[in-house]
């Protein structure tokens, strides 16, 4: 788990912009944090780069795939690197 402490001032920024959202991201809120589409996501999702959950948002529903907001960060500070 990436704590915020051991982050420098630019991957602070990330963190905090990423803390913003729910601990499971919905595909618009990728769209959002990166500027990609929702088709970028599901490819990054499919290649093992973002981990998911599939949750159930209410009850009766079907359950849905939410990015799991950690993997999201650590994709997120491993392009600030690149």
């Amino acid at each position: 788990m990436i704590t915020r402490d051991t982050l420098t001032r630019e991957e602070r920024q990330i963190y905090d912009e990423i803390h913003r959202y729910p601990i499971f991201l919905s595909t618009k809120d990728f769209e959002k944090l990166t500027g990609y589409s929702r088709a970028t996501a599901y490819r990054l999702i499919e290649e093992g780069q973002l981990s998911t959950k599939h949750i159930t948002l209410t009850k009766g529903s079907k359950p849905t795939k939410r990015i799991i907001r950690e993997s999201m960060l650590e994709l997120m500070l491993k392009w600030n690197k690149e």
